[in-house]
Formats: C-alpha cells, sequence, structure tokens
C-alpha cells in the first residue's frame, strides 16, 4: 500500500496463502515520469521503478526486499528511458529502449530543407543472474523521435521493433544481425508487438487522413515481409496495445 511516497510490501506464499514478511516504506516512489501508477511495475520477483534517467529493480524474497539500480554505471546524459510498457523480460535477461535526444537545442535542430539531427537510439539488456547490462545500438542513425514501440527475448537475442523495422542484436556479443525493413501498406501508429517463437510481429497500420474502415493489424515475417492483413474496426486512438499469440 501507498504511504508517504513510498510503497509498503506485505509478501504472501502463493502456497499458503500465509503472510512471509513486511517491508515499510520499501518502494521509494517519488520523482517518476509519471505516476507510481504507470511507472512501476513487476516481473517474476521483481518491482520495477521506472525514472527518465534510472531504473531501480527490487527484488522480492521469503524474507526482505533488495534495492538493485541497474543504471548507476550506465550513461543516460544524452537522453531518457522509454515508458516501462515497452520493455521485455525472459527470465534470463531484461531489456528497456533507451531514447537519445539529439545534441543541439530543439530549435537548432533543422539544419535545412527536410533535414534533422540524426540519432542512434539504443537498448539496455542485463543478465538477470549478475545484472550486468549489455548496451544495443542502432547500426545506422534515424529519427530522434522514431522509438522503439515493442521490444522482445530469445535465449540468444534481442528484438526491436522501431515503427517501420525489426532490429535484430545478438546479446552476448552486442553485434547487430539483421534489421528487416517491413512492407508497411499505409501509415503506421505506433502499436505493435513481435512474437519469437512464431517469428512473426504486428503494427497497427492506417490509411493516413481516410475513413477508420482503412484501420488493419500488418502481420510481417521477421525479414520484413507482409503476410497478412487483419481488420480492425472502431476508433484507432484507442487501440494502445496488440499482441500476437502463438498458437503452436
Amino acid at each position: 500500500y501507498f504511504e508517504d511516497f513510498s510503497l509498503t510490501l506485505k509478501i504472501f506464499s502463493l502456497l499458503t496463502f500465509e503472510l512471509l514478511c513486511e517491508s515499510r516504506k520499501a518502494v521509494d516512489c517519488t520523482n517518476l515520469m509519471r505516476s507510481y501508477h504507470q511507472d512501476i511495475t513487476s516481473f517474476g520477483d521483481f518491482i520495477a521503478v521506472f525514472r527518465s534517467k534510472s531504473i531501480t529493480l527490487y527484488a522480492v524474497s521469503n524474507e526482505c526486499v533488495k534495492q538493485l539500480n541497474m543504471t548507476e554505471d550506465l550513461h543516460v546524459e544524452d537522453g531518457i528511458f522509454q515508458y516501462p510498457r515497452f520493455s521485455a523480460f525472459s527470465g534470463k535477461y531484461f531489456v528497456h529502449p533507451f531514447q537519445v535526444f539529439p545534441h543541439s537545442q530543439p530549435d537548432h535542430m533543422v539544419h535545412g530543407p527536410g533535414q534533422m539531427v540524426l540519432v542512434k537510439h539504443r537498448l539496455y539488456c542485463w543478465d538477470m543472474q549478475d545484472l550486468t547490462p549489455k548496451t544495443l545500438v542502432m547500426g545506422t542513425e534515424g529519427d530522434p523521435h522514431a522509438i522503439f514501440i515493442k521490444t522482445a527475448l530469445s535465449e540468444t537475442h534481442c528484438y526491436g521493433l522501431q515503427w517501420s523495422q525489426l532490429v535484430t542484436w545478438n546479446i552476448e556479443t552486442c553485434e547487430m544481425v539483421s534489421q528487416a525493413c517491413l512492407e508497411v501498406p499505409g501509415h503506421m501508429m505506433g502499436v505493435g508487438d513481435v512474437d519469437v517463437g512464431s517469428g512473426v510481429c504486428c503494427v497497427l497500420l492506417a490509411r493516413q487522413g481516410i475513413t477508420l474502415q482503412k484501420t488493419h493489424l500488418g502481420l510481417f515475417s521477421f525479414d520484413g515481409k507482409l503476410l497478412g492483413k487483419v481488420k480492425i474496426c472502431g476508433e484507432i486512438f484507442s487501440i494502445t496495445s496488440a499482441k500476437v499469440y502463438n498458437q503452436k
């Protein structure tokens, strides 16, 4: 429960439903990007707290709650972390995207007609055994506003869906192994998903300036080929997430 800008945790056993321990004011909720409802999430036995320049994990056990600063030694002065919903956790790894800002001021971003200061966005990927961070950087520079709309993990690779391209890195070597451009038939709405098991990703598509009947969810292979489209009915701007379920 929430008190004095902190969360007090009560830890229960899922086997016996008994209270194992209580940690008062264990999770600091100050200086969040938005609110504790939006910037605090959980996965496995961890509670993650997201701020624009840092990510803090709280490892929950039967006896205590241990605070872990995931970003203490990372260079984060050139941008901010994206919101929690863009991260991914596999049990072995945890990955989260970092949006890089241009070094110049916003009113100096444009160098000429149609030109903009380009950046290389990156992902940070942590090994959950020893919390060692890996830095996964885009191979080419791009629009500073083109954030990652989804990330995903396998045992060996990390995937980042960045608007109209799917980027794959080898986690061990931090090398980018592929950058597939999606054959997007329309305007992307910044909503998508990546399913590693089926080798399929999806993005929300809409014909710019046309009626809602032209809104679709596009399904793509990992090499960028359009596999099919699913028609979406309803207000497109109320669709905030998409999920691919692998039924194999």
